[in-house]
């Protein structure tokens, strides 16, 4: 009987010899990809019975409340008031720069001053190499979400997936519906590809994350892609089949403009 391990058998050194190979190949062969390093917000405002001063004031306030890196003053009309005031961000989600930016802007408006906010997100080019890129990575993270908004949340998510190298330029939603919380993680394109073996645990206001780890409570996972080409009705019946394959007894499924909900008994 021959075993894998018979030395004189030529072709168990293939596959090794093939895989060091291939390892060396992806060693060298560098590979460039974008990622969102932050967001730039731009503040217009308009500034009645404007004094000197103040606009230095409201800069030193939105670059307290975004944790920005730079910020510069940009005078429109400055005898009218008007400026705009343009803040660099680290943060790498929109949803959370924009409800900071929104809700400065809602309070300079109570005030008496006019702002509206415009953000955009900054790309930059980043060189590794496919191995680097491609290597398999193991995550635990662990939140506590008591008294946070979601999407404090879900950018507390991101930079540690970011930190951990296992991901690019996650894309994340975490909604929490009472007893059931609902986490996805995608790449910017809309895959799950960066995720590799997610598993989730819920525990009151605690969950962990592990990546190809075991799972160490009532886990309960939707691969988005087997909804791919499916109807909000068709996708909500492939969830519930989902889900009851794995045990979850859930008491409504309905899905809207691709927004899921879920309830369980």
């Amino acid at each position: 009987m021959r075993t894998v391990n018979n030395m004189n058998d030529r072709r168990w050194f293939k596959p090794v010899l093939a895989g060091a190979f291939a390892a060396l190949l992806l060693l060298v062969i560098p590979i460039s990809y974008e990622r969102t390093t932050g967001h730039t917000v731009t503040m217009d405002l308009a500034i009645p019975n404007y004094h000197d001063g103040q606009i230095q004031t409201l800069a030193n306030e939105l670059a307290d409340v975004l944790e920005a890196t730079e910020l510069r003053i940009e005078p429109r009309l400055p005898d009218a008031g008007r400026f705009a005031l343009v803040a660099k961000t680290e943060s790498t989600s929109g949803r959370f720069v924009k409800r900071v930016s929104n809700a400065f802007a809602a309070a300079v408006g109570e005030r008496g001053i006019d702002a509206s906010a415009s953000i955009e997100p900054v790309r930059a080019e980043i060189s590794s190499n496919a191995y680097a890129f491609g290597r398999e990575c193991v995550l635990r993270l662990k939140l506590d979400t008591a008294g946070r908004f979601e999407d404090e949340i879900e950018e507390d998510i991101r930079r540690q997936l970011i930190a951990s190298g296992c991901c690019d330029n996650p894309q994340v939603s975490y909604s929490d519906q009472g007893e059931v919380k609902i986490l996805s993680i995608e790449n910017e394109d809309g895959s799950s590809a960066c995720i590799g073996g997610l598993t989730i645990e819920t525990l009151d206001d605690k969950f962990e994350l592990e990546f190809d780890g075991d799972p160490a409570g009532d886990i309960h996972m939707i691969k988005m892609e087997e909804l791919d080409g499916l109807s909000d009705a068709e996708k909500a019946e492939a969830i519930k089949r989902i889900l009851s394959e794995q045990g979850l007894d859930w008491s409504s499924v309905t899905v809207e403009d691709g927004l899921i909900d879920i309830q369980a008994r």
